[in-house]
């Protein structure tokens, strides 16, 4: 954040600069320091895998809630596959954020 001396007749301006938490696409954004910006809460969630079909998991949270969401590409979507086909209690750790729940590192095992 970045912020410039206000001129003769204007307010003094904020150059906000982010990185977005899921696709890694960085934002830029220029707007009057009298501005309210929203902050997201951004939480860590551990979920088991319930389920795996069609591309999809079943994650089902320590608040009882039942969550859906693809299946990540890559290393760790391949462990989650394999850690699943061999019937081991998995628990993934995503992150959540804004009505989107992605994972974010490699799965465990209950009880490790």
């Amino acid at each position: 954040m970045v912020t410039s001396k206000s001129g003769k007749h204007g307010h003094t301006n904020v150059h906000v600069a982010g990185c977005d938490i899921f696709t890694g696409r960085m934002y830029d954004l220029i707007c009057s320091s009298t501005e309210m910006m929203d902050v997201p809460q951004v939480s860590t969630v551990e979920y088991d895998v319930i389920d795996i079909s069609d591309g999809r998991v079943s994650l089902f949270g320590g608040a009882g809630k039942l969550e859906e969401v693809t299946v990540p590409e890559g290393e760790i979507g391949a462990q989650i596959r394999e850690a699943f086909e061999r019937a081991d209690n998995v628990v993934v750790s995503c992150t959540k954020a804004r009505g989107t729940i992605q994972s974010k590192q490699p799965l465990r095992k209950v009880g490790d």
